[in-house]
């Protein structure tokens, strides 16, 4: 299962993903493994094995995955149904994001321009307001790659993002050119340099 969370994150999702097979053979009951088999349906955008692994997962914990199902419901583009989760399991109890979201769901209805949202966030973001990790999937979602990789660039660590980096969201911030270089620090460049670059990369490893 470790193997296979390395592989995630270095973005081949379907070597990762048959490892994570073989760990849920041994051990069925094991959550992690079940997270991982998510993350590779949610990857390869197959939404019904997804569904269903998040149904298990939830079943296995005995409560809802806030995290994942809100990944779940942003990748169907379902913002409503993602923005109920969060506001169900408590996510919005704190003010600075009430201060944001609201307006970040008028860009993703096509009622505020992308780059007026931008400007706004970037002043919360300078405040000290908005967690980094947070910053990546907003700035992905509204489609601002750019700002989006500029934050992923200052991560020590993946945390939350952790192999979510490669779900469809994130696209057009993986096809930039300083995408690799901003991973390099979270011990994927062994496995490109070994494997190559996974799809959809466009630049070499860094050195």
């Amino acid at each position: 299962a470790r193997h296979a969370n390395m592989l995630y994150r270095a973005g081949f999702i379907r070597e990762g993903h048959e490892l994570a097979r073989r760990a849920i053979r041994i051990d069925p009951f094991s959550p992690d493994s079940h997270r991982m088999m998510f993350i590779g349906a949610l990857a390869s955008n197959d939404l019904d094995s997804a569904q269903e692994y998040l149904r298990l997962i939830e079943e296995l914990t005995g409560a809802r995955e806030t995290v994942y199902a809100t990944l779940f419901f942003a990748v169907r583009q379902d913002w409503d149904k993602a923005a109920a989760i969060l506001r169900e399991d408590g996510w919005m109890d704190f003010a600075s994001r009430e201060k944001w979201f609201d307006t970040m769901m008028d860009t993703l209805e096509g009622r505020m321009p992308a780059e007026e949202f931008g400007r706004l966030f970037r002043d919360l973001e300078e405040d000290g307001e908005i967690e980094p990790v947070t910053a990546v999937s907003i700035y992905s979602l509204v489609g601002l790659p750019e700002e989006a990789l500029r934050c992923l660039s200052g991560l020590e660590s993946l945390m939350l993002m952790d192999n979510t980096v490669w779900l469809p969201i994130y696209d057009e911030m993986r096809a930039l050119p300083g995408f690799p270089a901003a991973m390099a620090k979270h011990g994927v460049v062994e496995l490109w340099e070994e494997r190559g670059m996974p799809q959809g990369i466009r630049a070499a490893p860094p050195s």
